[in-house]
């Protein structure tokens, strides 16, 4: 999907630097009918609106921090910003609890060898900032950096806020003051309500049945109580999980509270 599919290339970019005028396309469900895609669906005015601010801020700045707990779906809105940007351009998913960078780096340079003499957009997706060794922030900071003069955009995430992170001297004062005003924060399921649960339930329930065959699916009573009043600390992550381990298990066209729960700790 491209957000600027019926844009002229001509005024493409122009779109782009102009922040109100990207703001007015995103907002407007006329002329965006439909935002989402397979892997970022969402029934829940909190996450339609934490997405479509973070598209606002990395359109424009080419930057954005995403921060919010584990399982709620960073990574796969990191590569949805990727694909509506460019879908052409190159994603490099880096892990900062590690503690060495996983690219050879030229030196004074962030871009690997092997994108250097590319032109095409690479977006650095830092993951785990919480999580962040010195070396692996040092990097982070290099490539904010080049974000101006070069064509990189970077999209940090992290599980807890950026300024927990400062006040425990995770990162630096430096790094937190070019992050924090691009901030965006990514609602848990419960925060999201309980009419999210159900959606994302029956769209994980399609999916898997679609993709494995497995014919029309649907969830019992008993089931879709427990969807709704469980508090998922796992989020998104555990809700797909649970509901695509039952649906395969389940010799039945209407999956049971048994087969759909399964572990003792969950009843």
């Amino acid at each position: 999907m491209n957000l600027f599919l019926d844009i002229p290339t001509s005024l493409r970019y122009f779109v782009i630097y102009n922040k109100g005028l990207l703001e007015l396309i995103i907002w407007n469900k006329k002329m965006i009918p439909n935002l989402f895609t397979e892997n970022i669906r969402t029934n829940s005015y909190l996450m339609k609106r934490a997405v479509k601010k973070a598209i606002v801020i990395f359109f424009t700045k080419h930057l954005v921090a995403l921060s919010g707990l584990d399982g709620t779906g960073k990574s796969e809105i990191g590569r949805y910003l990727k694909d509506l940007f460019d879908s052409n351009s190159k994603f490099v998913e880096i892990d900062m609890s590690l503690n060495e960078f996983p690219f050879s780096w030229k030196i004074g340079s962030i871009f690997p060898n092997d994108e250097k003499s590319s032109n095409q957009p690479v977006v650095l997706f830092f993951d785990k900032l919480h999580l962040a060794h010195a070396k692996m922030a040092s990097y982070l900071s290099r490539s904010i950096e080049k974000i101006e003069d070069s064509n990189i955009m970077v999209i940090v995430s992290s599980s807890r806020p950026l300024e927990s992170l400062i006040a425990e001297q995770i990162i630096s004062n430096s790094l937190y003051y070019n992050l924090h005003q691009f901030e965006i924060r990514i609602p848990s399921l419960q925060e999201r309500g309980n009419n999210e649960k159900i959606f994302l339930a029956n769209h994980f329930l399609e999916r898997i049945c679609l993709r494995e065959n497995l014919g029309k699916k649907i969830f019992s009573d008993d089931v879709l109580h427990k969807i709704f009043n469980y508090g998922w600390p796992g989020n998104v992550t555990e809700l797909k999980s649970t509901v695509e381990k039952s649906a395969i298990e389940s010799a039945s066209r209407i999956i049971p509270i048994k087969i759909f729960w399964g572990q003792e700790s969950l009843k």
